[in-house]
This record gives structure tokens, sequence and C-alpha cells, in this order.
């Protein structure tokens, strides 16, 4: 099977948790970065869930003051988990393809109506000739309709081009990257779009192509157009441009926004940073800590002396944005808490002497670690 959530991508193996040999698995009160993942049972809300969680932890805590006092259970949907808060950046952004899409379809709707004026003495004879409104009427939709679907047809084809070439330009670890582009969704949704818009836009200037008379539709054909066609016009000019205006005006304010987030320092320089991981052979597990030293040290040296290596450090939890460690710990001079979970909590990262020079951290004050510290 496969199982698509945060960092279990391309997982060959699932072994059971029992065979995991760390000691540390029998103590209650090792944190281990367990997570529990399950499927509510239909008519059950994710509030009920809470509740029962809630129960369950307060009867821990109850059964085991020292390890479980304190510590709860934070339920969510695994669609959260997943994709993040990005509901609000995708409703956004749907909502300016909407307002470039009412623009176009207020455009072509504009040309259509223009284009129904000059083919006004066309419909003033295939009316004499015993052309019926409807058979009219559907000669314009027929013909909305075909506009309309090879606009989508063409905007399939740039949106499969654009997406690959956007997701080429994306990082590689951008999580479920590989999940992204065209399938039926996207292609029905087109097609009711475009049908929608092809009947919606186009049914205004082929009603207003056929509502007049015979006789009006003759001397329209003559002069070149109606007042009222002229101000139907000039409607649909008034709302393109204010849709524009709002478009422009959303545009710039993402705009200014994103370049503000360009230019926020974090503190550290990513550029040209690489990471990785180490392991060692599975014969260090029995090694002293002297020699699980050296074999770190001998890393350590190997890939300080690859060629284009300006500094390296090995780490633990210490990659910015993506991971941490904690340290429990209280203060010296009060009463030491009862047990762990009454405790303050630190983030602690374990790192090398060029840790800084790596993420180009500058030092405020005092000194960094050395080689000789231990």
């Amino acid at each position: 099977f496969k199982l698509t959530l945060g960092s279990f991508n391309n997982i060959d193996v699932y072994v059971p948790a029992g065979q995991w040999g760390n000691p540390i698995l029998m103590h209650r009160d090792a944190g281990l970065g367990f997570h529990g993942i399950g499927r509510l049972k239909s008519g059950v809300t994710i509030e009920q869930a809470r509740a029962d969680l809630a129960a369950i932890s307060q009867n821990l805590a109850a059964a085991y003051p020292d390890s479980n006092k304190g510590i709860g259970a934070a339920v969510f949907p695994l669609k959260q988990d997943m994709v993040g808060n990005v509901k609000t950046l995708l409703l956004l952004l749907l909502g300016a393809v909407g307002f470039v899409l009412l623009i176009s379809c207020v455009n072509v709707a504009n040309l259509m109506l223009a284009r129904s004026a000059t083919r006004a003495r066309e419909f003033a004879v295939r009316a004499a000739l015993g052309a019926g409104r409807a058979r009219i009427l559907g000669q314009l939709l027929t013909e909305s309709l075909l506009l309309s679907m090879i606009a989508g047809g063409l905007g399939l084809l740039l949106a499969a081009w654009g997406t690959q070439a956007g997701l080429r330009r994306l990082p590689a670890g951008l999580p479920r990257a590989a999940e992204v582009g065209l399938d039926a969704h996207v292609l029905f949704f087109t097609l009711v779009v475009s049908l929608g818009c092809g009947i919606l836009f186009g049914l205004a200037p082929a009603l207003k192509g056929t509502r007049a008379s015979l006789h009006d539709m003759l001397k329209e054909g003559g002069r070149g157009g109606s007042g009222s066609r002229h101000r139907a016009q000039r409607l649909l000019v008034v709302v393109e441009t204010a849709l524009a205006l709002v478009l422009l005006v959303a545009a710039g304010l993402m705009i200014r926004s994103l370049r503000a987030l360009w230019n926020v320092n974090p503190g550290f320089n990513s550029y040209n940073v690489l990471t990785f991981g180490v392991a060692l052979p599975p014969a260090m597990r029995t090694a002293t800590a002297d020699g699980i030293r050296a074999a770190l040290r001998n890393v350590d040296q190997q890939i300080k002396a690859v060629p284009g290596v300006k500094a390296e450090s090995l780490s633990w939890g210490a990659t910015p944005l993506g991971s941490d460690d904690e340290d429990l710990f209280w203060i010296e001079g009060q009463p030491k808490p009862a047990n762990d979970n009454e405790m303050k909590w630190a983030l602690s990262y374990v790192v090398e002497e060029d840790y800084l020079r790596v993420m180009d951290i500058p030092l405020l004050r005092g000194r960094f670690f050395t080689s000789r510290d231990n």
C-alpha cells in the first residue's frame, strides 16, 4: 500500500513498532515522537473524538501522575496535516483567476454585442426569409459555445504546459508535488466553466441582437446600431473596467506583500546550503562513546575534504523551520517540579563548531563552540 503523509513518502517496508529495540520505548515518560492515526466511525464528529481523547488523557493522568499529568491529545483532520494552512491562499488565487475570467468574458461579450450590431441586416434578411427568432438565437449561441470551448481547450493546453514548467522550478522537497497535475476533475470543471461562460455571456448579445422587430432590424442595419445597444456596450465597458481595477489593486497588494516577505531576514542564509542524513554502521551500536565520537569526526574530516565545501557541521534537530529538540529545565533556587510535565521546556539544537559558518548566522556576543568544548 501507499501512504502519502508528511515524511512517509516512497516507503518500501513497514514494520511493527514492537520490533523497535530501543529500550526507552518501555518508559511511559519517553518522548519518542509517536503519532496516532485513525478513521472516525460514520456519524462521529471530530469534536466527539476530541472529547473522548480528553477523557482518556484525564484517566491516564490520574493513573500515572508522574508521567501523564498535564499531557493531552491534539486531534485534527488528516487533510489539514497534509496540506497545511494553504486554503486561504488557494481561495485568493481562485478569486484572482475568477476575476481574470470575468474580465475576459465581459470583453468577449462586448465584442459579440458589437458584432451582432454589424449583423443586424443579416438577421433581418434571414427573418424575412422565414427564419424564426429561436433559429437565429440558436446560431448565435452555437457560435458563442464554439468560441468558449476552443478557449477552454487552449486553456487546458496552457495549464498542462505551465504546470510542468512550474513544477520543474519548485523545490524538490515540496510535499505532494508529484500529485499536482490535470485530472478528470480539472477536465470536468473546465468543461462546465466553458459551457457556462459560453451560454451566460453569449445569451445576452444573442437576445439583444434578435429582440428587435423586423422593421427595426432593417433600419438598424442601415445605420449601424441603436442607442440601446450602445448603452449595453457602455455598461459592459464599465463592468470590465471596474473588474480590472479591483484585480489590479489586489495584484498590487499581493506583490507588495510578497516583496515584504522576500526581504524578511530569517537570521540565516540558506543559499548553497545542503542537508543530508548520517547513519553509522549497525556494528557501531555496541561501540563506546569515544568510538562513536571518532567515527563522527571521521565523517567531518571526509566531508570537509570535498572540494568546494566551505563549512560543515553535524547537527541534531538544527534545521531552521524544519525540526527541533526539547530539553526540560527548572530555574535554580526555585522548588524542583514534582514531575517532568510540570517543568519548563526549552528548544535545543545539537551542533558543531562550524554551524554558524554553515548557516551564516551572526554571533551577537560572547563566543561560539570550539573543537575543544565537550
